[in-house]
């Protein structure tokens, strides 16, 4: 760099901001440090400057493989993250892949060690209990040594606990209960884990986690996608009175008659609800996945504005009715994907949702899983044109989004022809996004919808077609 005079010139302030946003640009998120470690390693001055730049040390991502290794880190790479960070709050993830044999090496239980230890200074911190059972099964002594100094993470925002394997391990919960025994700032609560197996989350396990003095009544966002009980689930929601944003998956359970059903969950402040089913019947010897719009009947959440039903089925209108009744709601924003929902279902639906906005039509699971009777076709596009000055069925929609492989026939321009009804009574005040543009190929009955929407987008419409598809350069230039 010395022969360099322009580069010898660049200010240190400059290349600092250089540095952040190559790191903040690293193909793999995670890695961000690493590539921050590699600037260290160009010449004296780049190593200066970036060392003492504590927001480029910020996040420590150690990821365990399954021979107990843990991916670009060691004890002197830890300890020169934690040293150039100097009191910068830090983003901490012990990721867990397949961590169930016992590490292979000691220096690997030391690096665990030293990573609990910090955990204190995390702003953002996950950790796989397994992975703590696995340290205290190795050395026991130099565990219980680390968890009596875990000091309280007083810039602790978010939480996310893995319970990957057969059982919840409350032990290690507890030795992690100093960390949030004064945590103001925390408000957000992941809980992962294993969805296949016949192991949940059951009730008790909700009441011992809570023992540990987790601030459940601080939360706005709560993220559970470990396999739950449904009566555990409930008792999860009881806790959370302040909830805004909740996405749930893997509640098991058979929802009861209605005159042995508890009172729906007040939630006054959930504004975003996202629940994920099983589009197949899924059972286990004692368990059963509920549809989700059965499980809707538990909410009364009267500041609901967006509604997510993923990988669903078996449409249930009493059980929408009911939620809609106890909540008293005006839902904006619906995403609908209902395996086995025919088109007159989602009329049915939409019916039910004047104020909607924006209406996101979408196929989680692959297209080939479907029957026949979930596709969009003439029925559906009727029913959204229908006009009476003003139309029928959502009348106030402004974005429709919409997967390319929940269209029948796609030869036809059913959905073009709709929307530009809706487009033209609009009065410009329309958008629309086509996703998943690429999943049928470019064949000729495949592209009628895709052209027909150009064509309208090079009249004006808002529409976005994603992967960008080759058709838009040639319509729309």
């Amino acid at each position: 760099m010395s022969t360099n005079l322009h580069i010898i010139q660049v200010p240190a302030d400059v290349w600092r901001e250089i540095f952040a946003i190559v790191a903040a640009a690293a193909e793999d998120q995670t890695d961000k440090t690493l590539v921050t470690l590699r600037f260290t390693w160009v010449c004296s001055t780049w190593r200066t400057i970036a060392s003492e730049a504590p927001e480029l040390w910020t996040q420590i991502n150690m990821v365990v493989k399954h021979n107990g290794e843990l991916r670009f880190m060691n004890v002197q790479f830890l300890s020169l993250i934690l040293q150039n960070a100097r009191g910068m709050p830090l983003t901490m993830k012990l990721s867990n892949w397949l961590f169930r044999p016992r590490p292979s090496r000691p220096l690997d239980i030391q690096l665990v060690i030293l990573f609990l230890q910090n955990t204190f200074r995390a702003k953002s911190l996950e950790v796989p209990l397994t992975a703590l059972r696995v340290v205290r099964e190795w050395d026991d002594a130099a565990y219980k040594e680390v968890v009596e100094r875990i000091q309280v993470a007083s810039k602790l925002e978010e939480v996310a606990l893995d319970f990957e394997g057969d059982y919840m391990d409350l032990g290690s919960l507890s030795d992690l209960a100093s960390l949030w025994s004064r945590v103001p700032l925390l408000h957000k609560l992941c809980i992962t884990g294993p969805w296949h197996q016949t192991w949940c989350i059951r009730s008790a396990n909700v009441v011992l986690f809570q023992t540990t003095g987790f601030p459940f009544d601080q939360l706005t966002v709560l993220d559970l996608s470990a396999s739950i009980a449904l009566d555990a689930f409930l008792k999860i929601l009881s806790f959370v009175p302040h909830l805004v944003q909740g996405e749930f998956s893997n509640i098991r359970g058979t929802i009861p008659p209605e005159d042995a059903r508890p009172e729906p969950i007040d939630l006054p402040w959930l504004r975003e609800l996202k629940l994920r089913g099983h589009a197949s019947k899924v059972r286990t010897e004692a368990h059963e996945y509920p549809p989700m719009t059965e499980l809707l009947v538990f909410f009364k959440a009267p500041s609901l504005k967006s509604l997510h039903l993923i990988s669903d089925r078996d449409w249930s209108r009493e059980g929408f009715e009911t939620f809609l009744a106890n909540s008293s709601c005006q839902i904006e924003h619906l995403g609908l994907d209902i395996e086995n929902s025919d088109e007159e279902t989602k009329i049915q639906c939409l019916r039910m949702l004047p104020w909607l906005k924006c209406l996101e039509i979408q196929r989680h699971r692959p297209y080939v899983h479907y029957s026949t009777v979930a596709y969009l076709e003439h029925a559906f596009a009727s029913a959204m044109r229908s006009w009476n000055g003003r139309f029928d069925i959502c009348p106030d929609l402004q974005q429709l989004i919409v997967d390319y492989d929940s269209l029948f026939d796609k030869s036809q321009t059913v959905l073009a022809d709709m929307v530009e009804e809706r487009w033209s009574r609009m009065r410009g005040d329309f958008k629309v996004v086509l996703n998943k543009a690429e999943i049928h190929g470019d064949s000729e009955r495949t592209l009628g919808e895709i052209a027909r929407l150009l064509t309208l987008k090079s009249r004006g419409l808002d529409v976005t077609i994603s992967p960008r598809h080759w058709l838009e350069r040639i319509i729309c230039r």
